[in-house]
């Protein structure tokens, strides 16, 4: 497993995901690659982060897909 940076990298510095709406995640599906992590803002439940399993969007913690 690795990183991949895009962008400019901070050391030292809380790990900060990219923030995105349900609505949003459908857009990027094209784009993104499995394991791929989202903030999203408007999660049934409350804003949690969310993970691309290469086909549908699931909430990390309790594993509900989103998208």
């Amino acid at each position: 497993l690795y990183l991949k940076a895009q962008g400019q990298v901070t050391v030292n510095a809380p790990f900060v995901l990219t923030t995105s709406t349900m609505a949003s995640l459908t857009l990027l599906n094209p784009l993104t690659q499995r394991g791929a992590m989202v903030f999203v803002t408007d999660a049934t439940g409350g804003a949690q982060p969310c993970y691309f399993d290469g086909t549908n969007w699931f909430t990390v913690n309790g594993r509900t897909q989103v998208a």
